[in-house]
């Protein structure tokens, strides 16, 4: 059957677009000394599971610069960690509050170059539902494992997280969880976001950004887009698969329980002081009941006084998760799985 003209043109278009899209993917080329350090890491292994194909093993590889030592050390904690890694059934995944909360979910179609869009609504993130870390991680892994899917079903290898931050603000900030999704992205799944994009930021962004980016290596930040423009949304993929919230046209997903059940005022008193508790709630009751989602502190200020006010949060966001960093390392060894190395015999 023929195309339509109509339907060409469209074509035509959207290849058009496709070329000149701020979301482009860089692309990716194999060379011969690629393929050669892909060889040696293969090399280092007795055997390597089924899941891990070439295409893994060469992403693992582009992140440690193809420095085989450094990729054989991180690809062994990858199947260790998913060998130790106990997947909860979907109907019990589904109880979660954090899955009940819908802060963030795959879209139902990918962007215009085959990569999944995550879309997150971090105004539904309350830390006090946060108790249970394992019901947190197992809801987060699940998503990453559906974006997985649809990367394998469109031949693509990485994902897009689309961020609303509409309505954000100091009560939902919770390092502790972002740290782990980051961990979890960094070390298991390298190379795997394409563009972070951020719509309808608030001013809170800026000092909670500059704690995420102490997590985040240079190329995932580098790959980071501030949408001021929501009709730039139309350059990743289109109007029916845009969320409503972001003047799109998709439903969006609705919570199935009161995310705040009571209104809160005073913004400031959640935001210093807090402890680092490395529960994923840590935050949470300060927090909680120390903020008013409306109100902007930095309203009615100078532009002076405004970059002072903003440097005096960052600086205590990054106290806080030094703190946590800190906190969270001195766990690790009894948190750390047992790894199952599967290094060559004249290696050991």
């Amino acid at each position: 059957m023929k195309k339509s003209s109509k339907s060409k043109g469209e074509d035509a278009a959207l290849a058009e677009l496709k070329k000149t899209s701020k979301f482009r993917p860089a692309d990716v080329v194999v060379t011969a000394e690629h393929k050669a350090a892909l060889q040696q890491l293969k090399d280092e292994f007795d055997d390597l599971p089924d899941w891990v194909d070439d295409k893994m093993c060469l992403r693992f590889l582009r992140v440690k610069h193809f420095d085989v030592d450094a990729t054989s050390e991180m690809l062994a904690n990858h199947i260790a960690w998913v060998e130790s890694f106990e997947e909860w059934p979907r109907e019990r995944i589904e109880e979660q509050p954090e899955f009940k909360a819908a802060i963030g979910y795959v879209l139902p179609e990918p962007d215009y170059f085959g990569r999944p869009i995550v879309y997150v609504r971090p105004r539904l993130i309350n830390p006090a539902h946060r108790t249970d870390a394992e019901g947190v991680k197992q809801v987060f892994c699940s998503m990453v494992r559906e974006a997985n899917a649809m990367c394998k079903e469109h031949g693509t290898e990485s994902c897009v997280i689309l961020y609303d931050l509409h309505g954000f603000a100091a009560r939902n900030r919770d390092n502790t969880t972002m740290k782990m999704q980051i961990d979890v992205m960094e070390q298991h799944e390298p190379s795997g976001l394409g563009n972070i994009i951020f719509c309808r930021y608030p001013w809170l962004l800026f000092p909670v950004f500059a704690v995420a980016k102490l997590w985040l290596d240079k190329a995932t930040t580098d790959r980071v887009v501030f949408c001021d423009d929501l009709a730039d949304l139309n350059q990743l993929t289109h109007r029916k698969n845009i969320p409503e919230g972001l003047g799109g046209e998709l439903k969006e997903r609705e919570p199935s329980f009161e995310i705040w059940p009571k209104k809160t005022g005073g913004w400031f008193s959640g935001w210093f002081g807090s402890s680092s508790d490395t529960s994923t709630a840590a935050p949470a009751a300060e927090a909680a009941a120390g903020d008013d989602d409306d109100a902007d502190p930095l309203a009615g200020l100078s532009e002076k006084e405004r970059k002072e006010k903003l440097a005096q949060m960052e600086k205590a966001e990054l106290e806080s998760a030094a703190k946590l960093e800190a906190e969270l390392k001195a766990k690790e060894p009894a948190n750390k799985p047992q790894q199952k190395r599967r290094r060559r015999k004249g290696k050991r």
